[in-house]
């Protein structure tokens, strides 16, 4: 109960409502128990978000991939090269870089930018440079996928 007189006298006179407290141990452990269950609930969901995302940016860096190496078959064959545009824009896309390794966004996003302004210049890109630069490209996506694949495999065998 109560150990307020001054609150608990002025309660008493309303009768509206009686207030009961319980141990502040006690109220505190409901307090997280409560928030453990919200936050459960929130991992849970942001789970299945970067699943949905893992499996996203699998699809995704395949199409890239595909755009790439029809850039190089049909060198000055496309103005400009959506789906690498659009995968580089995405904020919700981070692949790690590791130090002493190419970061893989850092050369798709100068590769799109030399790209297009050689196209908006009505310059050609040198074939054997533009051939050099989407192979390293692929590489890096190429390692970047089985990157992805290898830890979703870890995690799925994590959970079993």
């Amino acid at each position: 109960m109560i150990t307020d007189d001054e609150t608990e006298n002025r309660l008493k006179n309303e009768k509206r409502f009686i207030v009961e407290r319980e141990h502040e141990l006690k109220e505190t452990v409901w307090a997280l128990q409560g928030a453990g269950k919200v936050f459960l609930s929130a991992s849970r969901k942001v789970e299945a978000l970067l699943g949905y995302k893992e499996r996203e940016v699998v699809g995704r860096l395949m199409s890239v991939q595909k755009e790439l190496l029809y850039m190089q078959d049909h060198p000055g064959g496309l103005k400009e090269p959506v789906c690498l545009k659009q995968f580089i824009a995405d904020p919700l896309i981070d692949l790690e870089a590791k130090p002493g390794k190419p970061d893989l966004i850092r050369d798709m996003i100068e590769f799109y930018h030399e790209y297009v302004s050689s196209k908006e210049r009505e310059e050609k890109m040198d074939p054997q440079q533009l051939v050099k630069r989407i192979n390293n490209l692929h590489q890096g996506i190429k390692e970047q996928i089985e990157k992805i694949n290898n830890s979703k495999k870890q995690k799925d065998n994590g959970a079993k």
